[in-house]
């Protein structure tokens, strides 16, 4: 009889220290994996102060390049939108019949790929994609979280003017600069929700793939723009303008200037 009890307990003390060692395994094999920050920005070119453009101010994203690696010949798949995130996202290059459009579809072009997402899902990570990760919304299942900002219309625009020309069928500017905070724009309400998923995300002790996708940042705030705030605006004069520009821009300053010259805000600022 105690020669029973005692094969018993052995076997009790086995599967227990059996499942002790198995939760520390995972716990170890969970903290050896890295978190991922994977951002993603519309129509961005290397147009960066790491990348030879000085410039361009960018302290972040160089005290960053310092402490990774930086990539100088890392070129797009395919020079359009929702086909070039299709690829980068299953690592499939395009072909004559897939990846080639705007709105090219992961779900129906690919539908047996094991895409990135499901690949990180299956090795443990929670994932979640802000803003615009693919082109097409809720092209890829395995997100843990699909989040989108809460304006509708993508352009998000804020000055009555530019959403009067929207409203008009008409395209409004590529910039506008009202006084405004950052979490007014799609951009800002995406990197205040990336900022507090990073936070929450930490907390777990999981590892985590956290994709977050800008669009916005087409709407720079020209020289002619910043200046147009300034109430001394109607004593600019337009050629010292120009030279303003020139010396920002250098070698661009050609195409910068026939950009100007045919914009019709302009147009109508200079006439004003």
């Amino acid at each position: 009889m105690k020669s029973h009890k005692l094969i018993v307990l052995s076997l009790v003390l086995v599967f227990l220290s059996f499942k002790t060692t198995r939760e520390n395994e995972e716990k170890y094999s969970a903290s050896k994996k890295k978190n991922i920050l994977f951002i993603m920005i519309d129509d961005l070119r290397p147009e960066l102060n790491i990348y030879g453009e000085n410039k361009i101010i960018s302290p972040n994203i160089d005290a960053l390049a310092k402490s990774g690696v930086v990539f100088n010949r890392a070129y797009s798949n395919v020079p359009v939108c929702g086909a070039s995130r299709a690829s980068l996202l299953t690592g499939i290059r395009p072909t004559s019949k897939r990846f080639l459009r705007y709105n090219a579809s992961i779900k129906k072009e690919t539908p047996n790929a094991l895409n990135l997402v499901k690949h990180l899902k299956n090795e443990g990570y929670t994932t979640i994609s802000n803003n615009k990760i693919t082109h097409l919304k809720y092209d890829i299942e395995e997100w843990d979280e699909e989040w989108y900002p809460s304006s509708k219309k993508w352009r998000n625009y804020i000055t009555e003017e530019n959403i009067l020309l929207e409203n008009n069928g008409k395209h409004g500017y590529a910039y506008e600069s009202p006084d405004v905070d950052d979490d007014a724009y799609n951009d800002g309400e995406t990197a205040n929700k990336s900022i507090q998923d990073l936070k929450n995300l930490k907390a777990t002790g999981k590892p985590f793939f956290l994709a977050v996708g800008f669009v916005m940042h087409q709407k720079n705030i020209g020289i002619y723009t910043i200046l147009k705030r300034l109430s001394f605006l109607k004593t600019i004069n337009f050629k010292l303008m120009y030279q303003i520009e020139q010396n920002i821009y250098g070698e661009n300053y050609a195409i910068i200037k026939t950009f100007l010259k045919k914009d019709r805000y302009l147009m109508k600022w200079q006439k004003s």
